[in-house]
Protein backbone atom coordinates (compact mmCIF):
# COMPACT_ATOMS: atom_id res chain seq x y z
CA UNK A 1 0.00 0.00 0.00
CA UNK A 2 3.01 2.48 1.01
CA UNK A 3 4.68 1.79 -2.51
CA UNK A 4 1.30 2.76 -4.26
CA UNK A 5 0.76 5.85 -2.09
CA UNK A 6 4.54 6.64 -3.65
CA UNK A 7 3.98 5.49 -7.20
CA UNK A 8 0.71 7.59 -7.46
CA UNK A 9 1.72 11.10 -8.12
CA UNK A 10 4.35 9.52 -9.87
CA UNK A 11 1.81 8.20 -12.66
CA UNK A 12 -0.34 11.59 -11.94
CA UNK A 13 2.66 14.33 -13.05
CA UNK A 14 3.50 11.66 -15.90
CA UNK A 15 0.06 12.79 -17.01
CA UNK A 16 1.03 16.19 -16.94
CA UNK A 17 2.06 18.27 -20.71
CA UNK A 18 5.02 20.28 -21.09
CA UNK A 19 4.90 22.43 -23.80
CA UNK A 20 9.04 23.23 -22.93
CA UNK A 21 9.95 19.70 -22.56
CA UNK A 22 12.58 19.37 -25.22
CA UNK A 23 13.79 22.94 -23.71
CA UNK A 24 13.39 24.70 -26.71
CA UNK A 25 11.90 28.29 -24.77
CA UNK A 26 14.49 30.38 -23.29
CA UNK A 27 15.18 31.45 -20.31
CA UNK A 28 13.35 34.79 -20.86
CA UNK A 29 10.07 32.30 -20.14
CA UNK A 30 8.89 31.12 -16.74
CA UNK A 31 6.68 28.77 -15.04
CA UNK A 32 3.05 30.34 -14.44
CA UNK A 33 2.24 29.52 -11.09
CA UNK A 34 -1.61 29.56 -10.67
CA UNK A 35 -3.70 30.78 -7.61
CA UNK A 36 -4.73 27.74 -6.83
CA UNK A 37 -4.05 24.07 -8.07
CA UNK A 38 -3.76 20.36 -7.30
CA UNK A 39 -1.07 20.01 -4.88
CA UNK A 40 -0.31 16.52 -6.43
CA UNK A 41 -0.09 17.61 -9.71
CA UNK A 42 2.02 20.85 -9.60
CA UNK A 43 1.02 24.63 -11.04
CA UNK A 44 -0.96 23.59 -14.16
CA UNK A 45 -3.51 24.55 -16.03
CA UNK A 46 -6.74 22.28 -17.58
CA UNK A 47 -6.12 21.89 -21.71
CA UNK A 48 -8.99 20.66 -24.19
CA UNK A 49 -8.37 17.43 -26.06
CA UNK A 50 -11.65 16.39 -27.01
CA UNK A 51 -14.60 18.81 -27.84
CA UNK A 52 -17.07 15.39 -28.37
CA UNK A 53 -15.93 14.04 -24.99
CA UNK A 54 -15.44 17.09 -22.77
CA UNK A 55 -11.59 15.38 -21.85
CA UNK A 56 -9.02 17.13 -20.70
CA UNK A 57 -5.10 16.83 -19.42
CA UNK A 58 -3.39 19.06 -17.30
CA UNK A 59 -0.43 21.28 -18.68
CA UNK A 60 1.95 23.49 -17.67
CA UNK A 61 1.93 27.25 -18.86
CA UNK A 62 4.78 29.24 -19.81
CA UNK A 63 4.85 33.11 -19.53
CA UNK A 64 6.60 36.11 -20.57
CA UNK A 65 5.63 39.62 -18.98
CA UNK A 66 6.04 42.56 -20.72
CA UNK A 67 5.91 45.16 -17.84
CA UNK A 68 6.29 48.15 -19.79
CA UNK A 69 2.96 47.51 -21.99
CA UNK A 70 1.49 45.19 -19.39
CA UNK A 71 1.20 42.68 -21.97
CA UNK A 72 1.19 38.45 -20.83
CA UNK A 73 2.60 35.79 -23.55
CA UNK A 74 1.36 32.97 -22.90
CA UNK A 75 2.08 28.99 -24.05
CA UNK A 76 0.42 25.31 -22.97
CA UNK A 77 0.53 22.25 -24.07
CA UNK A 78 -2.95 22.23 -25.56
CA UNK A 79 -5.88 24.95 -25.38
CA UNK A 80 -6.37 26.18 -22.29
CA UNK A 81 -10.09 25.87 -20.09
CA UNK A 82 -10.27 28.94 -18.65
CA UNK A 83 -11.58 28.35 -15.45
CA UNK A 84 -12.84 30.86 -12.45
CA UNK A 85 -10.14 32.44 -11.35
CA UNK A 86 -7.54 31.91 -13.67
CA UNK A 87 -6.49 35.97 -14.26
CA UNK A 88 -2.98 36.31 -15.23
CA UNK A 89 -2.86 40.04 -14.67
CA UNK A 90 -4.17 39.23 -11.44
CA UNK A 91 -1.54 37.18 -10.37
CA UNK A 92 1.49 38.76 -11.89
CA UNK A 93 1.05 42.56 -12.05
CA UNK A 94 -1.85 42.68 -9.57
CA UNK A 95 -3.64 44.37 -12.35
CA UNK A 96 -7.05 43.79 -13.99
CA UNK A 97 -7.60 42.46 -17.52
CA UNK A 98 -8.02 44.87 -20.51
CA UNK A 99 -8.68 42.47 -23.14
CA UNK A 100 -8.89 38.82 -23.31
CA UNK A 101 -7.06 36.58 -25.85
CA UNK A 102 -9.05 35.05 -28.55
CA UNK A 103 -11.28 32.55 -27.48
CA UNK A 104 -13.23 29.67 -29.54
CA UNK A 105 -16.81 29.93 -30.29
CA UNK A 106 -18.09 27.30 -28.04
CA UNK A 107 -17.26 27.19 -24.54
CA UNK A 108 -16.22 24.12 -22.62
CA UNK A 109 -19.40 22.39 -21.08
CA UNK A 110 -20.87 25.40 -21.86
CA UNK A 111 -19.92 27.64 -19.31
CA UNK A 112 -16.06 28.15 -19.47
CA UNK A 113 -14.36 29.83 -22.25
CA UNK A 114 -11.31 28.23 -24.08
CA UNK A 115 -8.40 30.10 -25.59
CA UNK A 116 -8.35 29.75 -29.85
CA UNK A 117 -4.82 28.34 -29.65
CA UNK A 118 -2.26 27.12 -26.92
CA UNK A 119 0.02 30.34 -27.97
CA UNK A 120 -2.25 33.41 -26.46
CA UNK A 121 -1.47 36.91 -24.81
CA UNK A 122 -3.46 38.99 -22.05
CA UNK A 123 -3.60 42.73 -21.59
CA UNK A 124 -3.54 44.05 -18.18
CA UNK A 125 -4.86 47.85 -17.01
CA UNK A 126 -2.55 50.22 -15.84
CA UNK A 127 -2.80 51.41 -12.30
CA UNK A 128 -4.99 54.58 -13.62
CA UNK A 129 -7.28 52.39 -15.40
CA UNK A 130 -7.83 50.41 -13.28
CA UNK A 131 -8.53 53.10 -10.16
CA UNK A 132 -10.44 54.90 -12.93
CA UNK A 133 -12.86 51.34 -13.16
CA UNK A 134 -12.56 50.96 -9.17
CA UNK A 135 -14.27 55.00 -8.98
CA UNK A 136 -16.74 54.21 -11.70
CA UNK A 137 -17.91 50.91 -9.66
CA UNK A 138 -17.99 53.09 -6.79
CA UNK A 139 -20.28 55.98 -8.55
CA UNK A 140 -22.43 53.35 -10.22
CA UNK A 141 -22.68 51.66 -6.30
CA UNK A 142 -24.15 54.75 -4.78
CA UNK A 143 -26.26 55.19 -7.28
CA UNK A 144 -27.60 52.26 -6.71
CA UNK A 145 -27.77 52.67 -3.47
CA UNK A 146 -29.92 56.31 -3.66
CA UNK A 147 -32.25 54.66 -6.29
CA UNK A 148 -33.21 52.37 -3.94
CA UNK A 149 -33.82 54.57 -1.25
CA UNK A 150 -35.32 56.62 -3.35
CA UNK A 151 -37.69 53.94 -4.04
CA UNK A 152 -37.91 53.10 -0.68
CA UNK A 153 -39.31 56.23 0.32
CA UNK A 154 -41.53 56.51 -2.47
CA UNK A 155 -43.19 53.44 -1.88
CA UNK A 156 -43.86 54.60 1.86
CA UNK A 157 -44.81 58.04 0.82
CA UNK A 158 -47.93 56.22 -1.38
CA UNK A 159 -49.02 54.06 1.03
CA UNK A 160 -49.14 56.54 3.51
CA UNK A 161 -51.36 58.43 1.18
CA UNK A 162 -53.66 54.95 0.75
CA UNK A 163 -53.84 54.70 4.05
CA UNK A 164 -54.24 58.05 4.62
CA UNK A 165 -57.48 57.97 2.00
CA UNK A 166 -58.99 54.50 4.00
CA UNK A 167 -59.72 56.61 6.98
CA UNK A 168 -61.28 59.11 5.23
CA UNK A 169 -63.66 56.96 3.43
CA UNK A 170 -64.57 54.76 6.63
CA UNK A 171 -64.97 58.07 8.38
CA UNK A 172 -67.66 59.29 5.63
CA UNK A 173 -69.07 55.97 5.99
CA UNK A 174 -69.33 56.30 9.35
CA UNK A 175 -70.45 60.11 9.52
CA UNK A 176 -73.43 58.82 6.81
CA UNK A 177 -74.65 56.45 9.03
CA UNK A 178 -75.08 58.46 12.31
CA UNK A 179 -76.86 61.02 10.51
CA UNK A 180 -79.01 58.55 8.50
CA UNK A 181 -80.00 56.88 12.29
CA UNK A 182 -78.19 53.18 11.10
CA UNK A 183 -77.15 53.38 14.32
CA UNK A 184 -73.72 52.45 15.50
CA UNK A 185 -71.29 53.45 13.43
CA UNK A 186 -69.89 50.47 11.47
CA UNK A 187 -67.27 49.53 12.15
CA UNK A 188 -63.78 51.11 10.67
CA UNK A 189 -62.22 47.89 8.56
CA UNK A 190 -59.08 46.42 9.53
CA UNK A 191 -56.61 47.94 8.62
CA UNK A 192 -53.96 46.05 6.40
CA UNK A 193 -50.78 45.09 7.41
CA UNK A 194 -48.31 46.53 4.91
CA UNK A 195 -46.88 43.94 2.82
CA UNK A 196 -43.07 43.75 1.95
CA UNK A 197 -41.79 41.93 -1.22
CA UNK A 198 -40.66 39.09 -1.25
CA UNK A 199 -37.96 37.60 -2.53
CA UNK A 200 -36.44 33.52 -3.08
CA UNK A 201 -33.86 32.82 -0.03
CA UNK A 202 -31.19 30.96 -1.04
CA UNK A 203 -29.16 28.10 0.53
CA UNK A 204 -25.46 28.91 -1.09
CA UNK A 205 -23.64 30.91 -2.43
CA UNK A 206 -20.56 31.02 -4.93
CA UNK A 207 -18.22 34.03 -5.24
CA UNK A 208 -16.13 34.77 -8.96
CA UNK A 209 -14.53 37.62 -10.59
CA UNK A 210 -16.79 40.32 -11.46
CA UNK A 211 -15.72 39.87 -15.23
CA UNK A 212 -17.22 36.25 -14.78
CA UNK A 213 -20.09 34.60 -15.13
CA UNK A 214 -21.72 32.75 -11.93
CA UNK A 215 -21.41 29.31 -12.29
CA UNK A 216 -23.62 26.66 -13.78
CA UNK A 217 -24.71 24.58 -10.53
CA UNK A 218 -27.50 21.74 -9.97
CA UNK A 219 -28.88 24.27 -7.55
CA UNK A 220 -30.73 27.08 -9.29
CA UNK A 221 -29.30 30.46 -9.81
CA UNK A 222 -31.52 32.96 -8.00
CA UNK A 223 -30.26 36.44 -7.52
CA UNK A 224 -26.37 37.80 -7.77
CA UNK A 225 -24.76 40.96 -7.14
CA UNK A 226 -21.41 42.55 -7.95
CA UNK A 227 -19.40 44.11 -4.85
CA UNK A 228 -15.92 45.20 -4.52
CA UNK A 229 -14.68 43.42 -7.65
CA UNK A 230 -15.87 40.16 -6.95
CA UNK A 231 -19.71 38.60 -8.38
CA UNK A 232 -21.69 36.97 -5.19
CA UNK A 233 -23.91 34.14 -6.71
CA UNK A 234 -27.02 33.27 -4.37
CA UNK A 235 -28.31 29.32 -5.29
CA UNK A 236 -31.70 28.49 -4.13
Amino acid sequence: MKNLLLILPLLIVGCVIDPNSDGNLDNKWSLYIPDSYDPLIGPTVRTLIDEDTLSFKNSKVYYLADKENLTIDMIAGGRVIVLYGFNPCKTIFKAGIKRNPVFSKEKYNKQFNVTKSNEFRYFCNTPAEDKAIQQAYGKMLLKSINDEEYMSQLRAKQQEAEEKKQREANALMNLGAIIGGAGTPAPSSTRSKATTPSYPTYTSSRTVPSNQLCPQLASRLVKQEVVRGNRICYYQ
